[in-house]
C-alpha cells in the first residue's frame, strides 16, 4: 500500500500505476513522464551507493528500494524515452 502511495506522490504530471499478484509474488509498477532521473541518482537507487547524491526528488525511490530488497525483493527502474521513467517493484509472496 505504502508503495502505491509513493507511486502516486511521484507522478504528478501524469502516469499509470499498476499493481499485480503474480505466481511469483506482488509486483506494482510506476510509469511516470516529466524530469529524468539523473545516472548518479539513478545508480544509488538502484545500488544503493553513493546515497550523497540523492537528492529530495528521489529520496522516496532509494528508500522503496532499501524496503523492497530488505523483503527479499528486486527493484528495477528503467528510462525507456527521454523523459518517461518506468519503475517495478516485485516482492516474493
Amino acid at each position: 500500500m505504502n508503495m502505491v502511495l509513493m507511486a502516486l506522490e511521484a507522478l504528478p504530471r501524469g502516469g499509470e500505476i499498476a499493481v499485480s499478484i503474480e505466481a511469483s509474488g506482488i509486483v506494482v509498477s510506476a510509469t511516470g513522464t516529466g524530469a529524468r532521473i539523473e545516472e548518479p541518482n539513478l545508480a544509488a537507487i538502484l545500488d544503493g551507493a553513493d546515497v550523497g547524491t540523492i537528492t529530495p526528488r528521489t529520496v522516496q525511490s532509494y528508500f522503496t528500494s532499501q524496503v523492497v530488497r530488505a523483503a527479499g525483493g528486486a527493484l528495477d527502474v528503467e528510462t525507456p524515452g527521454e523523459d518517461t521513467v518506468l519503475f517495478k517493484a516485485s516482492i516474493p509472496l
